[in-house]
Order: C-alpha cells, then structure tokens, then sequence
C-alpha cells in the first residue's frame, strides 16, 4: 500500500499571497490530503477564502482541514465556517480521525500558544496567559486522547524554537511556543506542523521522533509536500524542503 501524501500550507493573506498559492497548485494534484494552518485571509477580511477555495478547487477534491489564525479574527470564525460551505473542517483546539487508504489519521489543529503574548493581546484580551495555559494542556490531552496511526499537530504559531531561526530572536517569543515544542517532544505526534514564521531559515526539523515542518508559504515560496509515514531527514534543519512526490 502506498504511503498517504499530505500538502500542507499558511500565511496565503489572501490575496496577499494567492500568486505563490497558485504557482504550487499543481502539486495538490497528487495529495490524499490537505492541511491549512492558518492566516489564509488578510486581517479578517473572509471574501479572500472564496479566492483560496477557486484555486484548491482547480487541482483537488480530497479533504481540507484547517485551523484559524492570528488574522482569521475570532469575531469573523462562524462567517468563515459559513463560506467554506462544508469543503474546509476547521479545528479549533479539537481533534478527529480521518481514514485514508485504510489508514486511521489523528488530525489535531490549534491557532496555538505564544511564549510572550503581543502587546495587542495583553491589552485586549486580559487573560491570554491563562488561555494559553489552558490550550496547552488540552492539546497535551487530545493528543494522549487519539487511537490511530499516525498522529499530525498543526497549529498556526510555531512549535518549536528551532524552526524560527531567520526572524529577530527578539520577537521569537512573540512568534511560538517552546512549551509545545517540549510536549512534542516527548508526544507520539507522527508530523507537526505550522505556519506564522514567515522569514524562517530552517523549514524542518526532527523533534525527538516528530518532523516538524514550518508550512509558511512566504518562507517555504510553494506548497509543502510529505508522506506518512515520513521519509527521514538526512540533515537535521536542512534549509530547504523536498518535495516528496
């Protein structure tokens, strides 16, 4: 039985970034599955999911499923389940199982957690301290939680401080969460993903047994690409992504 092909992607803005969308589109052509970890809009307008739905539509037909970001603004949430019209299962610190190819797979999805909550947050939203808190302990729940395969993490902020190499390290605690990092670490996630680090160096890594790949399409410049079970890294934090089928 052949390996499960997984596209993965982030930070389209759309339509910011559609053109980058649409110049890697040819490669959902071949994907069992395809995972959108958040900001696929530009600060909450919902109008740019139709635009991102007409280019996925093109090429695939498989299943979609998402997570929100920082930009997909927790007021325009139910306008964007709305749109998306049942082609799109948005996760929202929640988990399910998807079979494909006979295989069972543990899909778990998150806008995620930051180290140091931005100064908009602390103003805004009083206890983004204890949300965060409490999201990471759920997500440490759901992940014990799933009886599958093959279990995939995706979260819009970083999970681990390796993958922000490229950025400022004086905004890295504003970009991820080490915190996640260390709880996959220790984790039976097969595959974790995320998006937000748009200038990121360093696309994938290996923490402990789970690849952790930053899908942030103005970092990757395409869709990114894998098969479960995934291929080894014949470098650690090699620079550049390989396309796996």
């Amino acid at each position: 039985m052949s390996g499960i092909k997984v596209a993965a992607t982030a930070d389209i803005h759309s339509p910011k970034n559609l053109d980058l969308l649409k110049s890697s589109s040819q490669v959902l052509k071949e994907a069992d599955l395809l995972i959108l970890a958040g900001d696929i809009i530009y600060r909450g307008r919902v109008e740019g999911l139709n635009e991102v739905l007409g280019v996925i539509k093109e090429h695939y037909s498989g299943p979609i499923f998402a997570c929100f970001g920082n930009e997909e603004f927790d007021e325009v949430k139910p306008k964007l389940m709305s749109l998306s019209g049942g082609l799109i299962k948005w996760l929202d610190d929640e988990a399910t199982i998807v079979e494909i190819k006979g295989y069972k797979i543990g899909l778990i999805g998150t806008r995620g957690c930051l180290d140091q909550p931005t100064s908009w947050q602390l103003k805004n939203i009083p206890n983004i301290r204890a949300i965060y808190n409490e999201r990471l302990s759920k997500i440490g729940r759901l992940i014990q939680g799933l009886k599958c395969d093959y279990t995939i993490l995706f979260s819009h902020y970083a999970l681990c401080k390796e993958t922000l190499e490229g950025e400022d390290p004086k905004i890295w605690p504003q970009l991820g969460c080490s915190k996640m990092g260390e709880l996959i670490k220790d984790s039976s996630v097969t595959v974790a993903v995320h998006g937000h680090v748009h200038k990121g160096r360093v696309l994938r890594v290996n923490i402990g047994s789970t690849l952790v790949l930053n899908v942030s399409l103005p970092a990757a410049k395409t869709i990114v690409t894998f098969t479960l079970p995934p291929q080894p890294l014949e470098v650690k934090g090699q620079l550049s992504l390989t396309t796996f089928f």
